[in-house]
């Protein structure tokens, strides 16, 4: 019987990533982390470096006994400008947004039609009609960077984009009516007009954190039959700067050109003297009500839970004026009406064995929620792929579901957090950051592209496993009873038995570690001297690679000795002509003289005859 190949054995084999990675040996690729995958529907849409066009990829392909179209490449009537770095699909799928810091481009998709409800009836490349986003702003505006990009969703038209500059300025663009004019501007701190005219005075704003790096919607639930849009109240939306404050605005699409007040910065609970990082690079809000923020920086996630502030005004947490700089004491703020308490903190390990003696490794995070699950999220970075479930999630749901005079706990929900992929095992090893990354609902799969453009594939699931007890110690003899007295042997036995992926990492570090340690002990230590000999000896590569760079430097020698020889004999030749034009003038002033000493000596001669003559 033949088996029939399933989505993943599918993409493994597809014929656009093989492309891909074949142009990839060349040396195209992307030295920074960024998010160029995204999935509507069964289609999943790739911006592609080299041809800069957009490949959507059809994944009911394996489904349709090969008669349908792999894949279709969108071209553009106008490129974007600039490197993208993000590729963002609208809500209801009708556009595309090409992000990239000098600038957004907005895509038009096509119609879908035909027997398997491809672009124009599966055309194999097609014309899409693309446009800048504020093409002339950015034109003129060298010194405005695009920060964060997202589109409203909840846009009546599918057609609002809100981005984020790093002139502290949140707008608001509707793509279907007018791409050059925001219809909302929502200052979020100091600004250009203010305090940023030159790039001296930004720069110095951005050391103290004070610019916004990314911003978030609140999820809420959906609206109640026969309730009106314009009735809604305005979607909040929560911005985080760079020195880890996060501040809270509304959004109002039934009203064009409101400009709504600005909250914060929300005091968070219980206090740091940090402010729990002062490099905070993204921002994710997951979860329904209350909603739980995710505060990202570079080594480490903050999960804090929204709540309404109290109304008796006492927050002693963070969130006062009083640190706040110059710059932003021009800029009028009010008090946010929620505040936020940090459940947890979250150290990412970005490799597997980092070294002792140097520093811990670092890299920009960005934030991926899941859309099979409101209780996992995805980290990608220069090392890898982290995903991160959060029981607090439905711990809340289910708390909050309760009545009023429920007594019951709410009760400790560790997140369990596991490494998916890691492209970076030591500290010493290059980096292989993440270019994309997407998760197909049906099936449940991860898919991840990586700067060598190779795709992993990565079976997920819905169920989780709760986190581990922690290990008793090694000097402790003593066996530990169950916590729950009331729990059956047998499923105490499978709960302890139970092991997760971030558990098996830890094993696997654990035992490097021990095999590390003990191959010190058996291999003789080695000098710096030798060490770096055998740094450069393992940097020289192959014999190929030996022998390839002998012959350019070969070739490099000759080209430069016969430039040497035509230096030298253009040399002699240009001495050889300066002498002979030296050696003329010479010869005529001797001429000359020569000649005008014989008419003196004829001169003298006549007067010397006059006077004879004249008996003198």
């Amino acid at each position: 019987m033949k088996r029939v190949p399933t989505a993943k054995d599918w993409l493994k084999c597809s014929e656009v990533f093989s492309k891909l990675q074949k142009d990839a040996k060349s040396g195209d690729g992307d030295a920074g982390t960024t998010d160029l995958l995204d999935i509507f529907e069964h289609f999943l849409f790739f911006w592609d470096f080299k041809e800069q066009a957009v490949h959507a990829i059809n994944l009911k392909y394996e489904n349709s006994s090969n008669d349908g179209t792999e894949y279709q490449t969108l071209l553009l009537t106008s490129p974007p400008v600039g490197t993208v770095n993000q590729l963002l699909v609208s809500p209801c799928g009708q556009r595309l947004a090409l992000v990239g810091a000098s600038g957004v481009t907005v895509v038009e998709l096509p119609s879908r039609w035909g027997r398997h409800g491809l672009y124009e009836d599966g055309k194999n490349r097609l014309s899409c009609t693309s446009r800048q986003v504020a093409g002339r702003f950015f034109h003129c505006s060298k010194h405005v960077r695009v920060t964060k990009v997202r589109w409203h969703p909840e846009s009546p038209t599918d057609s609002h984009l809100v981005v984020l500059c790093c002139d502290n300025y949140l707008r608001v663009y509707d793509v279907a009516t007018d791409l050059q004019t925001p219809s909302h501007v929502m200052a979020l701190g100091a600004t250009h007009s203010a305090m940023l005219s030159n790039s001296a005075g930004f720069t110095f704003v951005r050391s103290l954190g004070e610019v916004a790096v990314s911003f978030a919607f609140s999820p809420r639930l959906p609206p109640p039959d026969g309730q009106a849009p314009e009735e809604r109240e305005p979607i909040a939306v929560f911005v985080l700067r760079g020195n880890g404050d996060i501040y809270l605005t509304h959004i109002n699409l039934m009203a064009p050109g409101e400009r709504l007040p600005m909250h914060g910065p929300v005091a968070m609970h219980p206090a740091a003297d940090d402010n729990y990082g002062t490099e905070a690079c993204d921002l994710l809000c997951v979860g329904g009500t209350p909603a739980v923020l995710v505060v990202a920086t570079p080594t480490r996630l903050y999960h804090c839970v929204v709540l309404d502030r109290p109304d008796d005004g006492v927050d002693d947490g963070i969130g006062s004026d009083a640190g706040s700089s110059q710059y932003s004491a021009c800029f009028a703020l009010e008090s946010a009406g929620v505040s936020l308490y940090v459940y947890e903190s979250v150290e990412l390990d970005l490799v597997m064995a980092p070294a002792e003696d140097d520093d811990p490794v670092t890299s920009p995070v960005r934030l991926h929620p899941d859309p099979a699950s409101d209780c996992r999220y995805f980290c990608s970075h220069a090392a890898g792929v982290h995903a991160v479930v959060l029981p607090l999630i439905a711990a809340l749901e289910k708390f909050a579901a309760q009545p009023d005079v429920s007594e019951e706990p709410l009760g400790e929900h560790e997140c369990v957090v596991s490494h998916l992929v890691c492209t970076r095992t030591v500290a010493s090893s290059p980096s292989c950051p993440v270019l994309g990354l997407a998760v197909i609902p049906h099936p449940l799969l991860m898919v991840v592209l990586l700067a060598t453009h190779e795709v992993l594939l990565l079976s997920l699931t819905t169920r989780f496993k709760p986190p581990l007890p922690e290990a008793a110690a090694p000097d402790e003899d003593a066996v530990r009873p169950p916590q729950d007295a009331g729990e059956p042997f047998d499923a105490h036995v499978r709960r302890l038995l139970e092991r997760d992926a971030s558990e098996n990492h830890h094993q696997l570090v654990r035992r490097t570690e021990a095999v590390y340690q003990s191959c010190q002990r058996d291999v003789p230590v080695l000098s710096d001297a030798e060490r770096d000999a055998a740094r450069q000896l393992k940097e020289l590569g192959s014999p190929a690679d030996l022998r390839r760079r002998l012959d350019i430097v070969r070739d490099k020698i000759d080209y430069q000795r016969r430039q040497a020889s035509v230096e030298r004999a253009n040399k002699q030749r240009q001495d050889r002509q300066l002498a002979a034009l030296a050696a003329a003038p010479r010869e005529r002033i001797r001429a000359e003289l020569v000649a005008q000493g014989d008419q003196i000596a004829a001169l003298v001669r006549s007067v010397q005859d006059a006077r004879k003559t004249l008996g003198l």
